[in-house]
C-alpha cells in the first residue's frame, strides 16, 4: 500500500512539474513579439545589431548566448528573417 501511494505522489509531482515548465516556456508567446527588439546584422558588430527605437540611426551591438534556437526567439526578432538562430553559442540573425 505504501508503494502505491508513493507512486501516486511521484506521478502527481511529475505532472505538476511538466505543466509548470510548459507554462514558463509559453510566456513569451503569450506576451507577443511586439516588445522584442528588431535586430539584424551590421559590419563590425560581433553579435546582433539592434536599433534604438527612441533614437533613429542609433543602436547597440548585443551578444546573447544560447544553447538552442528556441533560446534566441525569446530575446529578439530578426529584420527580414522569420526568426533568429543559434550559431556557435550566440544568437544571430
Amino acid at each position: 500500500m505504501a508503494s502505491r501511494s508513493s507512486t501516486s505522489v511521484l506521478l502527481l509531482s511529475c505532472m505538476i512539474s511538466c505543466v509548470f515548465m510548459l507554462l514558463v516556456i509559453n510566456v513569451p508567446k503569450a506576451e507577443g513579439d511586439s516588445q522584442l527588439p528588431v535586430c539584424g546584422n551590421k559590419e563590425g558588430c560581433g553579435g546582433i545589431w539592434c536599433r534604438d527605437e527612441r533614437r533613429p540611426g542609433k543602436g547597440k551591438c548585443i551578444t546573447w548566448t544560447c544553447d538552442l534556437q528556441e533560446d534566441c526567439k525569446k530575446f529578439v526578432n530578426c529584420e527580414g528573417l522569420p526568426m533568429p538562430y543559434c550559431m556557435e553559442g550566440l544568437c544571430a540573425c
